[in-house]
């Protein structure tokens, strides 16, 4: 078990908003498992180090909607593929 302050539980949700619901749970674990290592001596860098490792796992990023598609081709218009 892990405990969290304010502020720390504040960080993993604000990043959990980006992991689809069916995987939240697995993303929680990942985040205690990576916390778990430190002994209990964790700061808020080190829990917001630890969930982003839990959503690159998950193969998941916190970028915005409006970044492109998230294979990272460029989007072209249909007048731009002639």
């Amino acid at each position: 078990m892990i405990s969290l302050s304010d502020t720390q539980l504040d960080i993993v949700s604000a990043l959990a908003r980006d992991v689809p619901v069916e995987k939240r749970d697995v993303f929680l674990q990942r985040v205690a498992a990576h916390l778990q290592i430190r002994l209990g001596r964790y700061s808020d860098d080190d829990v917001a180090a630890a969930a982003r490792m839990a959503l690159t796992s998950l193969e998941i990023s916190n970028r915005p909607e409006n970044d492109g598609p998230a294979d990272g081709r460029a989007t072209t218009g249909p007048d731009q593929n002639s």
